[in-house]
């Protein structure tokens, strides 16, 4: 699978879509705000909050958000919002999502990257503590 990687910002017509997979997946998490509203929240470049988007043949298939908060204050930045595609999903795109963010995180002069999930050692595997 030929994967690039972009910044939601540079692609905002893709916000009702990733929002709409939000809603789907997580209805629980969205009903004080919409998804759309956070994704609106995420369209930077190059400073956290971003959103980074995983595009198969100019498609959107996955996204994953860095975050300046997550669930300890005083504490970031955070992985969040890591989406793939239920058809995509066991192809390593959440993984290569993840190690995008990562880096995207490093060059932007933060060290440390927090997780916090329900996926029993999904980012354990990936090198997360």
């Amino acid at each position: 699978m030929d994967l690039s990687f972009t910044p939601l910002a540079l692609r905002p017509e893709w916000v009702s879509i990733l929002a709409d997979w939000f809603q789907t997946e997580w209805p629980e998490q969205f009903e004080e705000h919409s998804a759309t509203e956070h994704f609106e929240k995420e369209l930077n470049r190059d400073s956290i909050p971003i959103a980074l988007v995983a595009v198969a043949k100019d498609t959107p298939i996955g996204v994953v958000s860095l975050r300046d908060s997550g669930q300890l204050e005083g504490v970031g930045p955070w992985v969040g919002g890591l989406y793939v595609h239920p058809e995509i999903r066991g192809y390593g795109v959440g993984t290569a999502l993840v190690r995008v963010a990562a880096t995207l995180c490093w060059q932007l002069q933060h060290p440390e990257l927090f997780v916090g999930t329900t996926l029993d050692g999904y980012f354990e595997r990936l090198g997360f503590d």
